[in-house]
């Protein structure tokens, strides 16, 4: 490939930052004290097997995008691999997914920096903070991807530097007892095998893996980039992960988060506030990595959202407003959307909660679908002679595929009337909007 079409796609570093950036999100500050209170120090395990799990997912969507090297692989793994109605309801249920998840982050903005600095409390600087936290993602995504790349780089830097200081200071500030590690399994309240019953929140950390091979044109040599950056992306993911777990481990313990509650989503807060009261300017740090945290995913999401938007919209199943780009090929009225219906709900932070399982419970469906889609493609279309394979043949996706419905038994068992009636009533709206469109009339071609 020459120079001159490398320009504008995004490199090997570029997509490692993507994918770090996408991942580190939320999860490592407020799941991972979910993970102590059930698992205590064996929650480490929690988060090696779920990056396990998640990788291999990962790869059979590198695979995917090997096979349909398209961006908006939601929408066209399943389109072409399964049929054109499938991939427009994970599409559309991936919307949802975005819709919730970004309208979450941007929330959560407010809420960390709240809780260091005073001047910052209160909902209106939480909803003024998470209004503008989505105008910027939608502003850096408008951007040529490069150039959104670089600013990306950038952001992912000033995350792991932020990471690095909490980590530093926890292991110096001679606060940090090795002993809360022991007894290592029985622990937390969960029990022995507390953390196997805590990877499927784990998990929800890595969800991202697949950002790259979502946008496998805007990146460079992607056969080869997109696996790559994978296994470098969730290496460097995992060891950021462990090392603050194994910091906070330290300080927090998973009787103390039994005995307060409400540290249980805060545990790097609590160790600030507990342990490390000799640093009172750590949680001004801690609350900046959370918040760079955030910006990272939502920058994501909207990105891979809004490509898959386009692809519909040129199968004419959207209209074709949403497939316009502008001069730089971002499809800025797609992502112009996802921002403004995002901000709409991020208008009422009382409903956080029901926000986040409405989002957890669809992209669980989604990344069933998109493990089942592999088996098809692989009769359907080719691998070309450069193509990337994931490991494992069709085994390695089934038990994979097997291991996430298990750890999303409960989820599904767990769901509320109003989420499995919301669920339903989304799809077949999704399904109506298919049916009606001129590309569900007439049937999507393969491309």
């Amino acid at each position: 490939m020459s120079k001159e079409q490398n320009d504008g796609k995004l490199g090997l570093g570029a997509g490692v930052s993507i994918l770090v950036g996408g991942m580190i999100g939320s999860a490592i500050f407020s799941l991972s004290g979910v993970t102590i209170y059930g698992a205590g120090p064996a929650s480490i395990l929690s988060w090696v097997i779920g990056a396990v799990v998640m990788l291999v997912f990962g790869l059979v969507c590198a695979e995917l995008a090997s096979r349909y090297p398209r961006s908006g692989g939601v929408y066209e793994f399943p389109a072409r691999a399964l049929s054109p109605a499938w991939g427009w309801l994970m599409c559309w249920g991936f919307i949802n997914v975005t819709f919730c998840g970004v309208a979450f982050s941007a929330i959560y903005v407010g809420t960390y920096l709240s809780a260091s600095f005073t001047n910052l409390s209160g909902t209106t600087w939480q909803v003024i903070l998470a209004l503008v936290s989505i105008l910027f993602c939608f502003l850096l995504n408008a951007l040529k991807i490069s150039t959104a790349g670089k600013v990306n780089n950038i952001l992912v830097i000033a995350l792991a530097i932020a990471c690095a200081v909490y980590v530093i200071v926890a292991f110096t500030s001679g606060k940090w007892v090795g002993a809360n590690l022991t007894p290592f399994f029985t622990q937390g309240s969960a029990g022995t095998v507390g953390f196997l019953s805590m990877v499927p929140t784990a998990i929800l950390g890595y969800g991202n893996i697949c950002a790259l091979a979502f946008m496998a044109q805007e990146v460079r040599d992607p056969n080869k980039t997109i696996p790559k950056a994978m296994f470098i992306g969730m290496g460097c993911t995992v060891l950021i992960y462990g090392l603050i777990i194994l910091a906070t481990l330290g300080l927090v313990t998973s009787q103390f988060l039994a005995q307060n509650p409400g540290m249980t989503y805060i545990p790097m807060f609590a160790a600030c506030f507990v342990s490390l009261t000799q640093t009172p300017w750590l949680a001004a740090v801690v609350s900046i990595a959370a918040v760079l945290a955030l910006i990272t995913t939502m920058l994501v999401s909207i990105a891979m959202t809004g490509q898959a938007m386009k692809s519909a919209a040129e199968d004419k199943i959207l209209p074709a407003w949403f497939g316009k780009t502008a001069k730089n090929g971002e499809p800025v009225n797609a992502f112009a959307i996802i921002s403004i219906i995002s901000a709409i709900i991020s208008l009422f932070p009382q409903y956080t909660m029901q926000i986040v399982n409405m989002g957890a419970f669809f992209s669980v469906i989604v990344n069933i679908v998109l493990l089942i889609c592999i088996i098809p493609a692989r009769k359907k279309a080719p691998l070309p002679a450069d193509g990337y394979k994931a490991p494992g043949g069709n085994a390695l996706p089934i038990i994979v595929l097997a291991i996430l419905i298990i750890c999303n038994a409960t989820t599904f068992a767990n769901g509320s009337l109003i989420i499995w009636v919301y669920t339903i009533a989304w799809y077949f709206v999704g399904y109506l909007i298919y049916k009606l469109s001129p590309g569900g009339k007439a049937g999507v071609a393969p491309k």
